[in-house]
């Protein structure tokens, strides 16, 4: 072993020295990151490492595990390094090509459902620029049993992610995954609609400003839309009155301090529809809810 873990002999130690090494590189919760690398580089839960911390790590682990913990003190996502993230008590798998799911965005996962569970058993979920699906597959887990799902990215590697994890939930066959540039290739339903999507949201110019994670290795394609973050969301508006019927709903996430101007954009190119804008748990705009 060649990196600060060569004189480590039990978990326990190399436990102790992940944590002091994460929290020196500025990692805030390096406790519990500690923890999940230790996991990961075993292959085995959380709690079978702390029931294991007196046992003896031999050298090729530690050689492993030096290399996990090299790549998050480099600021790689955790995310990214564990191939997962847990989004709406279901697990992920999540890539590079992929936006790493946040907890705030399950805002817009209880909304659907709400809309969902009212229209009763017929229905057509959409997700637009799914990425790794996370959004559309926990409202189709939950949606009546017959709802079936659109998921619609101009990625074919994020598609394969969206795909990889519909399998993983048993879901497949009722997905349907559509390369597109949002709902070009989508036309009006006979059957109810509930559409929501996450588009970039961040301005351009706010780049520096970002978390070296956020800035360095998530895709840039899903973060930055023009020069106020309301780009995508307005192309998007232009284009969804005309695949959306009477008593359809859209749910819109949006960035901080945004919700009321992606109102006002909302009034303008979707006239038709009732809107409402959604707090999260901490009182922030989060969601806009159209109802056509």
């Amino acid at each position: 072993m060649s990196g600060p873990l060569t004189a480590v002999s039990t978990f326990a130690e190399l436990r102790s020295l992940a944590r002091a090494s994460l929290h020196a590189a500025g990692i805030d919760e390096s406790a519990i990151e500690a923890d999940l690398l230790l996991a990961h580089a075993a292959g085995v839960s959380r709690s079978r490492v702390l029931a294991s911390l007196g046992e003896q790590a031999s050298e090729d682990f530690g050689v492993r595990f030096e290399s996990l913990l090299g790549r998050r003190r480099r600021r790689e996502p955790l995310a990214y390094i564990l191939g997962y993230r847990e989004f709406f008590g279901r697990r992920f798998v999540v890539n590079p090509d992929v936006l790493i799911p946040r907890p705030e965005s399950e805002l817009l996962v209880e909304l659907a459902l709400g809309a969902a569970r009212s229209f009763g058993d017929q229905l057509e979920l959409i997700d637009i620029g799914s990425g790794s699906g996370a959004l559309g597959l926990s409202i189709l887990a939950e949606a009546p049993a017959q709802a079936m799902l659109i998921a619609t990215d101009t990625s074919r590697r994020a598609l394969a992610v969206t795909n990889v994890n519909a399998r993983a939930l048993k879901l497949r066959a009722r997905c349907n995954t559509l390369r597109c540039d949002l709902v070009s290739a989508l036309a009006p339903s006979r059957l109810p609609r509930v559409l929501v999507a996450n588009l970039p949201y961040i301005a351009e110019s706010d780049a520096p400003t970002l978390q070296p994670e956020v800035r360095d290795h998530e895709p840039p394609g899903a973060l930055y839309a023009g020069e106020d973050g309301l780009a995508a969301n307005k192309r998007l508006l232009r284009d969804l009155p005309r695949i959306m019927r009477p008593g359809d709903r859209a749910y819109l996430e949006c960035g901080y301090a945004q919700g009321h101007a992606l109102l006002d954009l909302s009034g303008r190119l979707a006239p038709a529809a009732r809107l409402d804008l959604h707090l999260d748990g901490r009182g922030i705009a989060r969601a806009l809810e159209l109802m056509f």
